[in-house]
């Protein structure tokens, strides 16, 4: 068979621009693994969750070279979103939203599934109500579910403001994102509750000081307070003592069963 030199340069442009093709997505997949991996790094050298959140929120949208991203935290007393963080200008809209009895989210949809949702009309979903999609400006958005076993701990939104088909590819990292995220925010919740631990052991050791070092009731009461502010803040308190005269002290020992 004879080949001509058109042929050739065709065959030759070809391999050329499949090999192009190839370098872009491999350079692109370690520019995405590389900052996956310091998103993680970041994460997990956070303690302070709201903090981490809002890092994250601003990362997530140059790993996945979107428009915008979207965090929330799952509220299991109230089961709903609560939305804590945006990337950019978005945060300050996003973290005001609220959500109105029985509409749907996309973090309850997502916790839900199980699995990445991606979302190519935000208005044409069973997914998200209309008048939430109408917030922002995001019209296609990759919906990431975070949680760890059965826990359900939030939601992380992926979004373009122009109609987007989302790819294989972008799909794998998402579920890759979530995982990391997932484990992230547990993290936090622990060091949380290690945290609130401490501070109540203190307390409590510090109100045992209290009443080992005086004898007058309302040294005893004020330093109580404070040890009971340092763990559970509050505006105001007060302790109210149920004192009896004598008589009534009398009759209260003669109501008294002895013995057990």
């Amino acid at each position: 068979m004879k080949i001509n030199a058109g042929q050739t340069l065709a065959y030759v442009a070809a391999a050329m621009l499949e090999n192009k093709r190839l370098l872009i997505g491999a350079r692109r997949h370690a520019r995405q693994m590389a900052l996956l991996n310091e998103i993680t790094r970041t994460a997990l050298g956070i303690d302070d969750l709201h903090e981490m959140l809002r890092l994250l929120a601003n990362r997530l949208g140059e790993l996945f070279e979107a428009d915008g991203a979207y965090l929330t935290l799952w509220d299991k007393h109230l089961q709903r979103p609560v939305p804590v963080a945006a990337n950019g200008e978005l945060h300050e809209r996003y973290v005001k939203v609220r959500v109105e009895p029985g509409e749907t989210t996309l973090t309850a949809s997502v916790l839900l599934e199980r699995r990445v949702l991606a979302i190519e009309d935000v208005f044409n979903t069973p997914y998200q109500s209309r008048r939430i999609a109408a917030l922002f400006p995001a019209r296609s958005i990759l919906a990431l579910p975070l949680m760890v076993d059965q826990q359900k701990l939030g939601a992380a939104m992926i979004g373009f403001n122009q109609r987007h088909q989302f790819t294989d590819e972008e799909i794998t990292l998402g579920e890759q994102v979530a995982a990391q995220l997932s484990l992230a925010i547990v993290k936090t919740h622990l060091l949380a509750a290690e945290r609130e631990q401490r501070r109540l052991a203190e307390a409590l050791r510090q109100a045992g000081l209290a009443l080992s070092e005086s004898l007058d009731v309302n040294t005893i009461l004020d330093r109580l307070l404070d040890e009971i502010q340092r763990v559970v803040p509050y505006d105001s308190a007060n302790v109210m003592i149920v004192e009896y005269d004598e008589q009534q002290q009398a009759q209260r020992a003669r109501l008294t069963p002895a013995g057990i």
